[in-house]
């Protein structure tokens, strides 16, 4: 396995910092388009002679309506990534994690696919691209109201290095923010604390 560790070193020296390259104009905040991540890590993995292969895996399919009436269609799912040394054959593995959801459409299904593969990359190249999804107000919020909601320590996180996003824009976010919409009757799926202020002013 020394080879492609080395290999997986100069992938990571290879790619720089990623900037926000894209902006929701509905919630204000810019983030890192899928094509931004991956014309990076192509690039790097090319030079270095490495290759990739994806699983991806259905986690839940289901449909329902919001507060609204407004149908929808969430998708989560697993991408299980293979990055394989050319020169050796020695392999390594990771994963990552995507929610989709979609509106009256059929592009849940895909939302979930480009998360889950970007966020596998993200999390295994180590790659900052400026998100802070710790920075939580509201969660902060909700915590003081009573409902605490505990950040996971740094131990924690190393063991359990899975990835959560958003399902309205796929938006990476922490674990504690991903069970707390989840649980939330009015949402019942993971959402970014923009995206649950959004929905809130949208049904109300």
């Amino acid at each position: 396995m020394k080879q492609i560790a080395a290999k997986l070193v100069k992938v990571m020296g290879d790619i720089d910092y990623i900037k926000n390259d894209s902006t929701n104009n509905e919630q204000h905040y810019k983030y890192a388009s899928d094509e931004a991540v991956l014309n990076e890590v192509r690039k790097a993995m090319v030079k270095n002679n490495v290759a990739s292969k994806p699983k991806f895996i259905i986690l839940s399919d289901t449909e329902g309506k919001s507060n609204s009436g407004k149908s929808y269609n969430k998708v989560e799912m697993e991408c299980q990534l293979t990055v394989i040394d050319a020169d050796s054959g020695e392999h390594e593995a990771s994963n990552g994690f995507g929610c989709g959801i979609d509106y009256g459409g059929d592009k849940a299904l895909m939302k979930a696919q480009t998360a889950s593969h970007k966020y596998a990359f993200l999390k295994l190249f180590n790659i900052p691209t400026g998100d802070n999804p710790e920075d939580d107000t509201e969660v902060d919020k909700e915590a003081k109201k009573g409902k605490p909601v505990d950040k996971p320590s740094a131990s924690k996180e190393a063991e359990n290095p899975t990835t959560f996003t958003c399902s309205e824009c796929a938006c990476n976010i922490p674990e504690n923010v991903y069970k707390f919409s989840n649980s939330n009757p009015k949402w019942k799926r993971s959402l970014c604390p923009k995206c649950q202020k959004t929905i809130k002013a949208v049904n109300a």
